[in-house]
């Protein structure tokens, strides 16, 4: 049997900055709830997921027209399963907003430095392709 060690642990101030631990107190307090740690918020996860996955779309501010009341249909088939079956909303919308000087993501290929792109300069670089495909006949449905 191989022994695993971590390569890295943050410290405890950087690892309560993060969304998944304040995602952790947001859910104690919705649900009264007294979860100590990642592993036992995943095991919540897995033991309630409609209630995790609501907790969580509320949490992230998922923008959508319309979100419905089923969270999970078909929960017994794995895969097969269907979040929130009858909410209507743009995927695009959801990743890209954000303040446009706000640093959206930074790529690094293999042999470069590390390249950092603004929300707006990602949306002007989305937009450029969505007139491309629209250009060349691709409609909504086609894959």
């Amino acid at each position: 049997m191989t022994s695993h060690s971590c390569l890295w642990t943050p410290t405890p101030a950087r690892a309560a900055a993060t969304h998944v631990e304040q995602f952790r107190h947001t859910v104690n307090r919705l649900y009264n709830l007294s979860l100590a740690n990642y592993d036992q918020l995943h095991g919540w996860s897995v033991s309630e997921p409609e209630r995790f996955w609501t907790a969580l779309w509320d949490y992230a501010d998922v923008m959508a027209s319309h979100r419905g009341t089923v969270v999970l249909e078909n929960a017994s088939a794995m895969p097969g399963a269907r979040w929130f079956p009858e909410a209507s909303l743009n995927f695009a919308e959801n990743l890209l907003r954000g303040k446009a000087d706000e640093i959206a993501l930074i790529f690094q290929g293999e042999q470069g430095e590390p390249l950092p792109m603004t929300h707006g300069e990602l949306y002007r670089q989305v937009r450029a392709v969505a007139s491309g495909l629209r250009e060349c006949g691709v409609v909504a449905g086609d894959r």
